[in-house]
C-alpha cells in the first residue's frame, strides 16, 4: 500500500513540474526518486543561469551610464623646405570623454595638450558637446562641436573653438531620402593671423553640407563655409569618395574661396583649390602588421585657406600663415604637387605614419617639399 502511495505521489509531482521527464515504465520508487533529483538539478541550473543573465544585464545597463575615457599619445617629427623653424618635433596627448545622459542624448568631450619639444605645454578643451536626437533632427550637436564638411578640403580638422579649426555653436543634421543635410553656426575666437585684419578677435561662422548617398559605395558632397563678413572665408566645395574597388579608396574635391583676402592674394575673383588621392588598404589598430599606403595631389591658389582649416594632412609648420610673407607655400595656399604616405600598425593600438610632400610654390615653382613622421598610441 505504501509503495503504491509513493508511486502515485511521485507521478503527481512529475506532472506538476513539467514534461521533461515521463514516468518510468518499471514503476520503481528508486527510479522515480532519481528522476526527481535530476529534475531538481535541471531547475537549479536554469535558476542559476537566469540569475547570471540578470546580473550581467544589470551590470551592462549600469556600465552604459558610466563615464568612458579613451585617448591617444602622439610624437611627431616635421620638416619643411626653407622654414626657419624646421625641422621641428612635437608631442600631443588627448583624452576623450563619453557619457550617456538619456536614451537620446550623450555628452562627449576632449581635453588636449600639445607642445613643441623643449617648450611649454598648454592644455585646452577642444571638444565639449551634447549630441542626440532632438527638435526633429537625426543628429543635433551643441557646445564646442566637431565639424567636418564635404571630403575635408574646406574643414577637415573639426571644430575646436579657435580660428584654425572651427567654432562653438550648434549643428543640425537631417536625412531626407537619399540626402543627408547639415547646417551649423557658431563663433571662433583667438585669431592670431592674418594680422592685416586689424582689431578682429573672432569670427562668426556659418556652414552647410549636403551628402548624396543614393549610389552604392559612393559619397557625393557639396559644402559651404563662410565668416559673417566674408573677409577670410567665403568658400564652397564639391567632391566625391568612392570605395567600390577592393582594398582601394578614391577621393576628389574642388573648392573656391571668394573672400576679400582670397581675392586680394590670388589677384582674380577668388582662389581655387583641389585635392585628389588614392589609398590602398589601411592600418588597423587591432591588427599588428596591417598597413595602408596612398598617393595624393594638391593644388591651391594663394589665399585659398590662410587659416589651414581644411585638408590637414601636412606638417604643422606648413599651416602657419604669415601675412608678411603671403606667397610662401602653405598647407592649402600657393602650393601644388604630389604627396606619398604609408601607415603601419607596429603593435596593437600603435601606428607609425610617414608622409612625403613633393610640393612646389604655385606662383614661382620654388621647392616646397616637406616630410612628416608620427608614432601614435591609442588607449
Amino acid at each position: 500500500m505504501k509503495k503504491k502511495v509513493a508511486i502515485l505521489a511521485a507521478t503527481v509531482i512529475l506532472s506538476m513540474v513539467g514534461p521533461v521527464y515521463a514516468a518510468p515504465a518499471d514503476n520503481s520508487v528508486e527510479t522515480e526518486i532519481a528522476a526527481l533529483k535530476e529534475r531538481i538539478l535541471v531547475l537549479e541550473k536554469q535558476a542559476a543561469e537566469n540569475k547570471a543573465k540578470n546580473e550581467k544585464a544589470a551590470a551592462a545597463k549600469s556600465d552604459s551610464k558610466q563615464v568612458k575615457i579613451t585617448g591617444d599619445v602622439r610624437v611627431r617629427y616635421e620638416y619643411a623646405k626653407d622654414r626657419d623653424q624646421s625641422p621641428e618635433s612635437n608631442n600631443r596627448i588627448r583624452l576623450n570623454i563619453f557619457k550617456p545622459l538619456t536614451d537620446n542624448l550623450i555628452f562627449s568631450g576632449r581635453i588636449e595638450s600639445e607642445n613643441h619639444a623643449g617648450g611649454d605645454a598648454d592644455m585646452s578643451v577642444t571638444q565639449a558637446f551634447i549630441a542626440g536626437k532632438a527638435l526633429g533632427a537625426d543628429t543635433l550637436l551643441f557646445g564646442r562641436i566637431p565639424l567636418y564638411l564635404g571630403q575635408g578640403l574646406i574643414n577637415g580638422i573639426g571644430a575646436e573653438g579657435n580660428v584654425t579649426t572651427g567654432a562653438d555653436g550648434f549643428m543640425y543634421q537631417k536625412k531626407l531620402g537619399a540626402f543627408k543635410l547639415t547646417g551649423a553656426v557658431g563663433k571662433a575666437g583667438n585669431i592670431s593671423y592674418p594680422t592685416a585684419i586689424a582689431g578682429q578677435k573672432s569670427l562668426n561662422l556659418m556652414a552647410g553640407n549636403m551628402e548624396y548617398l543614393g549610389l552604392k559605395n559612393t559619397s557625393i558632397t557639396a559644402a559651404y563655409l563662410q565668416d559673417k563678413h566674408q573677409e577670410i572665408i567665403d568658400t564652397y566645395a564639391v567632391g566625391f569618395k568612392y570605395t567600390g574597388l577592393q582594398n582601394y579608396g578614391i577621393k576628389y574635391e574642388y573648392g573656391k574661396n571668394k573672400s576679400d583676402i582670397a581675392k586680394a592674394l590670388s589677384g582674380n575673383d577668388g582662389a581655387t583649390a583641389y585635392v585628389a588621392s588614392v589609398k590602398y588598404r589601411g592600418a588597423d589598430l587591432n591588427k599588428p602588421g596591417s598597413y595602408g599606403a596612398w598617393i595624393g595631389y594638391r593644388n591651391a591658389d594663394t589665399g585659398f585657406d590662410v587659416l589651414s582649416m581644411g585638408d590637414s594632412d601636412a606638417p604643422e609648420i606648413m599651416k602657419n600663415f604669415d601675412d608678411n610673407n603671403p606667397f610662401n607655400a602653405y598647407n592649402m595656399s600657393n602650393i601644388k604637387g604630389f604627396e606619398y604616405g604609408l601607415e603601419y600598425t607596429v603593435f596593437q593600438n600603435a601606428t607609425l605614419t610617414l608622409q612625403y610632400g613633393d610640393h612646389t610654390r604655385k606662383t614661382d615653382n620654388k621647392n616646397a617639399e616637406n616630410f612628416m613622421a608620427a608614432m601614435e598610441y591609442h588607449f
